[in-house]
């Protein structure tokens, strides 16, 4: 209810509706009506259907957050990182918290994904649905998981918990097998 009224708050605003007086209130007044129900449908709609900011993501350690890290922040170019975590060398950043270069941003992305070089970087760029080697890209499809740790990325956006993206899951998990 509160954003219905937030709503038609706005819809009289924009269309200057002082009161109902107004020579077209009612045309406009129906206009609105058919104008919130569909907001609504949608809004609705879109409780059920999560968007993923891909610009902000927590880096995981398991299921504990050991850093935030967004990639735009307002009013600037450079990422920013707020690390939870002290003397682990999985750490994001050297720093407890602040902007980073891209440099190295990169030089820690470049941990979370396979080389370029790797035998079948081919066959794997396929199954990942990309067709050039880009190291933000497969970071997006594989949440930067690894083989041989327990770090990995989660968007902003998204719920998902170490049981659903770990490689080896039966060494974690073995009673979900």
């Amino acid at each position: 209810m509160k954003y219905k009224l937030r709503v038609k708050y706005q819809f009289y605003e924009y269309f200057n509706i002082e009161n109902e007086t107004n020579v077209c209130y009612n045309k406009i007044k129906s206009i609105y009506e058919s104008f919130s129900k569909m907001i609504l449908k949608y809004v609705r709609k879109f409780k059920v259907i999560k968007l993923i900011d891909y610009m902000k993501f927590d880096v995981m350690f398991f299921d504990d957050i050991i850093a935030k890290v967004d990639l735009k922040p307002p009013g600037s170019d450079r990422p920013y990182v707020i690390n939870y975590i002290e003397g682990f060398n999985k750490q994001f950043s050297p720093n407890p918290k602040g902007f980073i270069t891209k440099e190295e941003l990169e030089r820690w992305l470049k941990w979370r994904v396979f080389p370029p070089t790797r035998a079948n970087t081919d066959e794997l760029l396929n199954a990942l649905g990309l067709n050039i080697y880009n190291r933000w890209g497969i970071v997006r499809k594989t949440h930067g998981v690894m083989a041989d740790d327990e770090i990995w990325l989660r968007f902003n956006g998204e719920s998902l918990k170490h049981r659903d993206i770990v490689l080896r899951k039966y060494l974690y998990y073995p009673d979900e097998q």
